[in-house]
């Protein structure tokens, strides 16, 4: 699972869309803002990547 961590930038969206799910019980707006922060951990997730030698494990 990709942990979500909403950014500062993302902020306005996402409480947007929690004043759109109190509201309306929608929650149109808030998978993309989910599905954003996820792509952004995923983006700075790859500097932190080490090589596996899978031939050690033969």
């Amino acid at each position: 699972m990709i942990p979500v961590t909403v950014r500062d930038s993302q902020k306005p969206a996402y409480y947007a869309g929690l004043k759109e799910y109190q509201k309306t019980g929608q929650v149109n707006g808030l998978p993309d803002v989910f599905r954003r922060a996820q792509g952004l951990f995923l983006v700075d997730s790859y500097d932190f990547a080490v090589p596996y030698n899978y031939s050690r494990d033969k």
